[in-house]
């Protein structure tokens, strides 16, 4: 159903590598709302629009694979224009500055779903509510999301007809992850236009999740947003960058991983590093390890990439103790691997001859210290042993 010809607009079933329809309506509305937008996921509606002016989009949107959900009188449809006059009606929504929109994928269609998506004018909608009517009084039973029809017939005429002109309904899309993929410009190749679909879905599910989580609003801002993308678009596109295709690891997740103190955290435990730099290690090895498996996935990398990486990382370990041994000998052990740690996090290396993101080689390092391939304390095997 190709029914959004004005501009595209209750919770989906379907997912997109592990992303809901949502989740990718979330990440459209943060690339192409305007600057001064903030996009709420689980605010007034599924995706919320709110702009400076007070003005708002809000959308529905709806999985439909198993169903028409714009049938002439698919709950689906009614239910939701229902609960927007609802809303209207209890003062909750201000129909003056609000514009309503709902999305379902994958495409379906319907005459009603189309008349009331194409009404923009007061004559249109006179044609649009004797529509209604005269399908809905010609069934021989009256459908069940009759309560919600009444609710849209009963509106006055004025009210009526700018609520069905603020309505549009777009189904174009087989996956909702289309929506944001035609975003990508033409100078894009088909699997840089997935990774950048990926990335920009992930990155808008871990913000908004973010704030949910800890109490707020699940709002981020459209042109930081935006500002982010563009950057790892632009190095996606050196050719000598392996770009991070993973999100910051959640405080959840970073907290959750600290706390069961797996071998690379005691071994920065004995140095005496500090619970900061402890938490900073979790993070950098939780994000390293994504990004290994999401290469390797992708055909970025390949094992003997990792293999050849590794063993770059273990001879410059090496070569750091060394010379810690002869400038440090007569410092205490924990200094001596503090000051050891220091200098591999330093590391600037390439992984199959491309650059790598900051957190990459620490996140490594600690990921062979997990392994007891390297050790910050000359006598870390035992002290581990003991403390088990």
């Amino acid at each position: 159903m190709n029914v959004a010809s004005k501009t595209s607009t209750h919770k989906a079933a379907g997912q997109y590598l592990g992303y809901s329809e949502q989740e990718a309506r979330f990440c459209y509305h943060l690339l192409v709302s305007a600057d001064d937008a903030q996009v709420v996921m689980e605010g007034e509606d599924d995706v919320s629009v709110r702009f400076a002016n007070g003005d708002k989009i809000l959308e529905q949107v709806k999985s439909a694979t198993k169903h028409n959900a714009l049938s002439d009188w698919s709950n689906d449809l009614w239910k939701t224009i229902g609960n927007w006059i609802a809303d209207i009606e209890s003062g909750a929504i201000d129909l003056h500055r609000t514009q309503f929109r709902l999305y379902v994928t994958p495409s379906q269609s319907g005459e009603i779903a189309v008349s009331i998506h194409t009404t923009n004018d007061e004559q249109s909608a006179k044609e649009l509510e004797k529509l209604v009517r005269e399908r809905r009084d010609a069934l021989t039973r009256q459908p069940n999301c009759n309560k919600y029809v009444e609710a849209f017939l009963g509106l006055d005429e004025k009210e009526f007809s700018e609520f069905v002109a603020r309505v549009s309904i777009e189904s174009v899309h087989a996956r909702p992850e289309h929506s944001v993929e035609n975003l990508w410009g033409p100078t894009y190749s088909k699997e840089t236009k997935q990774r950048l679909t990926n990335y920009a879905i992930g990155l808008a599910r871990e913000k908004a999740n973010a704030l949910i989580k800890s109490g707020g609003e699940g709002i981020v801002d459209a042109n930081s947003f935006r500002k982010e993308i563009q950057l790892f678009a632009a190095r996606l596109n050196l050719p000598n960058y392996l770009a991070s295709v993973s999100a910051e690891p959640t405080t959840a997740a970073v907290v959750s991983v600290h706390s069961q103190r797996p071998v690379f955290v005691r071994q920065l435990e004995i140095i005496g590093i500090g619970q900061d730099q402890e938490v900073r290690a979790v993070a950098d090895y939780l994000r390293a390890s994504a990004d290994k498996t999401i290469w390797a996935e992708e055909g970025d990398i390949v094992q003997s990439d990792l293999f050849d990486w590794e063993t770059t990382l273990v001879r410059t370990f090496d070569l750091n103790r060394g010379e810690i041994e002869d400038v440090l000998s007569a410092s205490p052990a924990e200094a001596k691997g503090r000051q050891l740690l220091r200098l591999c996090l330093r590391t600037k290396t390439k992984l199959a001859g491309q650059d790598v993101p900051d957190h990459f080689a620490p996140g490594s390092f600690h990921d062979l210290s997990d392994q007891l391939r390297i050790g910050w304390h000359p006598d870390h095997k035992s002290i581990l042993e003991e403390g088990k």
